[in-house]
C-alpha cells in the first residue's frame, strides 16, 4: 500500500492532465478527446501496476536496458547548527556510514544520470531534509544511497524508504534514531539514543547491542534483538520475536499475532511478568515463582 501511494503521489495532479486534453479538444475538431482520455487512463493504470510492482519486488519489465549502477551525484552539507537530519527516498536502499570529516554527505548511485532525478535538499530551522528527485516516468531506474554522517553528530537522524533495506552499521550515539521502510529489512548494529525506532511492513528488523528506549515494529517479518540495554516495545503481526537484554532499565513489551516470542533478561533483573497466548503455550525459567 505504501509503494502504491508513493507511485500515485509521484504522478502529480491527474486532473490538470485531463484539463490539458480538454483544452486540446476545444482547439481542434479533429482531436478525439474520448480516445485520448482512454489511452491516458490505460497508461496511468499500467504505470501504477508496473511501477508499484517494481518498487516492491525490485524487478521491472523484461526487455528494459537497466545499465550499471554508478555514482552519479554527491550532496555535501554543513551540519553547523543542525539538530535533525532526515534522508527519505522511494525505491532505494539506504546505508549509513561514517563521514571522513564534519559534513553530511549523501551519495546517489544510479543507472541513469539525469539531474532532475537527483536529490532535493531543504534546510530549515536547524533541520536538513534530503529527498529523492523526480521519480515520475523513471521506469527501470535502479539506485542505492549511501549516507555519510560524522560520528560527532549527536542530533536526531531519520532514514526512510518505501522499497529497499536500511543498514546502520557501526557504533552511533544520537539523540534519536528512526529507520523505516515499507518493503525491506532494517539492520542496526551498536547504536545509543534516547529513542530508537525501527519499522518495516514487509521484512525483518534486526539489531545488535542497541541502547535506549527501543520501539521495533514489523507486520510481515521477524524481529531479532541481541545484547540490548534499556527497554521497549517489540511487535510483529506475522513472524517471530527474539529479544535478549544484557541490561534492563525499562519495561519490555514483546508480542506476535502469528509467531513465537522468546525473551531473554539479565539473571539479576527484578521485574513483574505478564504473559498471554491465544493459541500456544508459555514457558519460563522461573515457573516455580509464578
Amino acid at each position: 500500500q505504501g509503494a502504491y501511494d508513493a507511485v500515485i503521489d509521484s504522478m502529480g495532479d491527474l486532473h490538470e492532465y485531463f484539463d490539458e486534453l480538454k483544452g486540446e479538444a476545444e482547439k481542434s475538431q479533429t482531436f478525439d478527446y474520448g480516445k485520448a482520455a482512454a489511452d491516458a487512463i490505460n497508461d496511468v493504470v499500467g504505470k501504477v501496476v508496473n511501477f508499484t510492482s517494481g518498487l516492491v519486488s525490485g524487478l521491472f519489465g523484461p526487455g528494459e536496458v537497466l545499465g550499471p549502477v554508478e555514482l552519479v551525484n554527491t550532496v555535501t552539507l554543513s551540519l553547523e547548527n543542525i539538530q535533525s537530519v532526515e534522508v527519505s527516498y522511494i525505491s532505494e536502499g539506504l546505508t549509513l556510514l561514517e563521514a571522513p570529516g564534519d559534513q553530511l554527505i549523501v551519495k546517489e548511485y544510479m543507472n541513469r544520470n539525469e539531474e532532475d532525478i537527483f536529490a532535493n535538499v531543504n534546510i530549515s530551522g536547524g533541520s536538513i531534509l534530503v529527498r529523492n528527485g523526480r521519480r515520475q516516468g523513471c521506469f527501470g531506474l535502479r539506485s542505492r544511497i549511501e549516507v555519510f554522517l560524522p560520528k560527532s553528530f549527536a542530533g536526531s537522524l531519520t532514514l526512510g524508504t518505501v522499497s529497499g533495506g536500511i543498514k546502520v552499521p557501526g557504533e552511533w550515539r544520537l539523540a534519536s534514531l528512526v529507520a523505516r521502510t515499507v518493503s525491506g529489512e532494517v539492520e542496526v548494529d551498536p547504536a545509543r539514543a534516547a529513542t530508537i525506532r525501527l519499522a518495516t511492513t514487509s521484512g525483518s528488523v534486526r539489531a545488535a547491542k542497541p541502547c535506549g528506549r527501543l520501539d521495533f515494529h514489523a507486520i510481515r517479518g521477524s524481529i531479532r534483538l541481541n545484547a540490548a540495554e534499556g527497554g521497549g516495545s517489540f511487535k510483529t503481526t506475522s513472524g517471530g520475536v527474539r529479544v535478549q537484554f544484557t541490561e534492563l532499565s525499562g519495561s519490555v513489551d514483546a508480542s506476535s499475532v502469528s509467531g513465537g516470542v522468546r525473551l531473554g533478561l539479565p539473571a539479576d533483573a527484578s521485574f513483574e511478568f505478564e504473559g498471554r497466548s491465544v493459541s500456544g503455550s508459555i514457558h519460563t525459567g522461573f515457573d516455580d515463582k509464578l
